[in-house]
């Protein structure tokens, strides 16, 4: 079975905001910027920078051009809380995630959502998490297993969970227990199990390639080949659908906007 293509990028974030990121953000994310305290708002301007700076070096356009909005919520409708929305190139469906000063983007044409935890991030509840979004029997296999690998699997059951939400469009507002996650083995796995809504149906889920300290989940509805994708020597860089890294450094992608 064939894929759409996909590249994803793993970013840097900087710990303050920098005039070049900022000129970049619209007026409505300047605003939400300024609701943030200052590591959370350095984060969000640092992580919408680098989308429009990775889009624009995909659509071969300046970073400024690139106009980003949401498509309507596939539960609701409404238009304020939808997935994104790459405007004027409707095809494509981005995801984005970060922790730990850490971001990965995600760019595609069809459904695809990825998750990032850093795995020493507090505060960090596993049986909160457990109570939270595990079925019955994930519950059952993360209580049985020993603390010292609890952590570990339900980070495995989180970021599969969440990276397939958001690739159906709705992030975490919906009920996580009846999605199963198969956390007892590595990926690529199938992860599925809720018969109806945005969450029907099969989703391929792989484990990124990320620093140590960290995990990542990518999902899509159709399985890709499994391959080793290489890390970046540098501190940011691209996966795409042949497993090449593209080791483009956040200050190349910056460079290329000429």
């Amino acid at each position: 079975m064939s894929t759409a293509p996909l590249s994803v990028w793993s970013v840097t974030l900087p710990d303050r905001i920098t005039a070049l990121d900022w000129a970049l953000l619209d007026e409505a994310e300047h605003r939400r910027a300024g609701r943030l305290r200052d590591a959370a708002a350095a984060s969000f301007v640092g992580r919408r920078s680098a989308l429009r700076r990775i889009l624009g070096r995909q659509l071969r356009t300046p970073p400024a051009g690139v106009a980003l909005g949401r498509r309507p919520c596939p539960r609701c409708g409404a238009a304020d809380h939808g997935p994104p929305l790459v405007r004027g190139h409707e095809e494509l469906q981005v995801s984005t995630s970060s922790s730990g000063g850490l971001a990965l983007v995600a760019v595609a044409t069809g459904p695809v959502g990825i998750d990032l935890e850093y795995r020493w991030r507090t505060p960090f509840d596993p049986l909160a998490v457990i109570r939270a979004a595990a079925s019955p029997e994930e519950e059952a296999y993360l209580l049985g297993l020993p603390d010292s690998a609890r952590t570990a699997a339900v980070h495995r059951l989180w970021t599969r969970k969440e990276a397939v939400a958001k690739a159906a469009g709705v992030g975490i507002a919906v009920r996580l227990r009846g999605l199963r996650a198969v956390p007892r083995l590595p990926g690529p796995v199938w992860v599925g199990g809720v018969p109806h809504g945005p969450l029907a149906g099969s989703w391929w889920v792989d484990e990124l390639p990320v620093p140590d300290g960290f995990v990542a989940a990518l999902a899509r509805r159709t399985p890709e080949p499994r391959r080793v994708l290489p890390r970046p020597a540098g501190p940011s860089g691209r996966w795409d659908d042949s497993g090449n890294s593209d080791r483009a450094t956040t200050r190349e992608v910056e460079d290329s906007d000429d």
